[in-house]
């Protein structure tokens, strides 16, 4: 009788997170580009743009204010709430201006460059802000003269 009593006692069902409903919706909308500013060039170097929308302006370089806004890029999501969501690693990439190139790269894992980190769970079924930060590097003034440079990068969102 005392073995069936424990047996009794120990079992127990098990429960996990609750799946959203299905077929599960994601929707990803841009709002912002990545900014990186206006800048002199000294040497060269970098400028980084943190998710909370600060920038560090590496030696060889100058910030400047003339006007030109600074930033992450904003992502505007909305998906059922329960949605796991992972983005996935983004791959360097270029901007561009007349045939001159820079590269803008972007802290692996993407948690530490994304304001939600990464994975992250939708928490209503609402539109809400991921922005996302990264890393310019520039080359001397002969490398990368003044202009509006201009380029894109890709984002993968993993929804669960």
């Amino acid at each position: 009788m005392c073995s069936i009593l424990l047996l009794v006692t120990f079992y127990q069902r098990a429960t996990g997170q609750e799946h959203p409903p299905r077929p599960i919706s994601l929707q990803v909308v841009p709002a912002e580009g990545l900014r990186f500013g206006a800048f002199v060039v000294i040497t060269g170097g970098t400028i980084t743009i943190d998710p909370g929308g600060g920038r560090s302006v590496g030696i060889g370089l100058i910030g400047v204010n003339l006007g030109y806004a600074y930033g992450p890029a904003t992502f505007r999501i909305k998906g059922n709430a329960g949605t796991l969501v992972t983005i996935q690693d983004i791959l360097p990439s270029t901007i561009t201006f007349g045939g001159f190139t820079m590269g803008v790269s972007f802290n692996t894992p993407i948690s530490t460059v994304s304001s939600l980190g990464s994975p992250f769970i939708l928490q209503n079924n609402g539109w809400i802000d991921l922005k996302i930060g990264g890393t310019l590097t520039v080359g001397n003034s002969a490398a990368n003269p003044p202009g509006p440079y201009s380029g894109t990068f890709n984002v993968t969102f993993i929804q669960q």
